[in-house]
């Protein structure tokens, strides 16, 4: 198979590589006591001697600008690509039928709103 040909085409199984997806919440233990969430996914590559390695193929950091979380009236909220860009975000799994895209609007950074 080409690398841009999926099973369905060819009508035959084809090999895909693990992949892990995570999506998790941070926040600053000094002020201004921030929060954040974490999305990322990184797939196994071989490597030498039977063994592979993970490669990080997206990390997206979304954080809170404003001061909303402390009271405040003004609501901000940032969002940083640190690997991979929005389409890795908004990939749809054939397996699942869902992105970390889907998956991630799912939570509201703000642990005040919650």
């Amino acid at each position: 198979l080409k690398k841009d040909e999926t099973s369905s085409s060819v009508g035959s199984p084809t090999w895909r590589p693990p992949r892990i997806q995570m999506i998790f919440d941070v926040r600053a233990t000094g002020p201004p006591y921030r929060t954040g969430l974490v999305t990322c996914e990184a797939i196994k590559v071989p490597s030498g001697y039977g063994l592979g390695k993970l490669q990080t193929t997206l990390l997206k950091v979304d954080y809170e600008t404003g001061n909303e979380g402390e009271g405040g009236s003004t609501e901000g909220d940032q969002t940083l690509f640190l690997v991979g860009s929005e389409d890795n975000l908004t990939r749809v799994s054939r397996r699942s039928g869902l992105s970390l895209d889907m998956l991630a609007r799912q939570v509201h950074i703000n642990r005040g709103a919650a």
